[in-house]
């Protein structure tokens, strides 16, 4: 079982059972042409200069979603996430990057890992990824659209996108990173 941290608004979608993509940047960014490795030379040229990339999942991996978190006592755990507002002053929250696999009440199995570059996103894996927009509140479609074809998933995604990766250049919206593209389905818990 491995850690995958989500933030407060895609711990809410994944809740919601809106979100079941997500988009990871590779790192570090590869140079020409890549390949996803399936046979497990990981790393090696795959002749003319082809890279390999391992993937950071594979299907059927478990994953344990860390979130911002706070033990109460006797394994009493809350999530920020929640928005509990008797917790709103709350001072002793734990960053997501903390969190014990015992403390987690969320598990993902993993249904497809793929390499993309950022812009092919679809409005459909926008969608997936948990990007919310009620068609009728952009300008492309004019309300006519029904959903999948709206462009305007695409623009909320490339925001989100870039209100987590922008603070490194080389992986802001704009310079279309290389991407490891992940689905799941939410599962229980596995020991």
């Amino acid at each position: 079982m491995k850690p995958i941290i989500f933030s407060a608004p895609m711990i809410r979608a994944i809740l919601a059972g809106h979100k079941t993509m997500t988009r990871r940047p590779i790192i570090p960014q590869p140079v020409g042409e890549i390949r996803q490795d399936t046979a497990g030379d990981y790393g090696e040229d795959y002749g003319g200069g082809v890279l390999l990339l391992k993937p950071p999942f594979k299907p059927g991996d478990v994953l344990y979603v860390r979130e911002t978190w706070a033990n109460l006592g006797w394994d009493n755990y809350i999530y920020k996430a929640d928005d509990l507002k008797r917790y709103e002053h709350y001072q002793k929250w734990r960053p997501s990057i903390h969190m014990p696999r015992e403390a987690a009440r969320i598990f993902l199995k993993v249904t497809d890992v793929s390499i993309n570059r950022l812009h092919v996103i679809t409005p459909k894996d926008a969608i997936a990824e948990g990007i919310q927009h009620k068609c009728g509140d952009c300008t492309e479609c004019e309300g006519e659209s029904a959903g999948n074809d709206c462009t305007d998933y695409r623009l909320a995604f490339s925001k989100l996108w870039d209100s987590i990766y922008a603070k490194k250049p080389e992986y802001k919206w704009d310079m279309n990173p290389w991407v490891w593209v992940i689905s799941f389905e939410r599962t229980e818990a596995t020991k």
